[in-house]
């Protein structure tokens, strides 16, 4: 697990349904993302397949040759 507390939070310009936030990483900018609210009140198991579901996507997609984002 990353800690996320000690960098640098720059002006975000991400857009989409969840909470996101930029930040520089030893000098690259990454996007941390959170639950909404609504999602809080439901279950948690649905934000955490959500982002289970974008890690496999992404590693999908880089397999079969697609440019897509990095995750980790």
């Amino acid at each position: 697990m990353t800690t996320l507390t000690n960098f640098k939070e720059t002006p975000n310009d991400y857009g989409g349904s969840e909470l996101k936030k930029a930040i520089y990483m030893d000098g690259v900018r990454y996007m941390v993302k959170f639950p909404d609210p609504a999602r809080k009140k439901d279950a948690v198991e649905k934000y955490i397949n959500n982002v289970f579901s974008e890690e496999v996507g992404s590693k999908i997609f880089t397999y079969l040759g697609i440019p897509t984002q990095e995750t980790f």
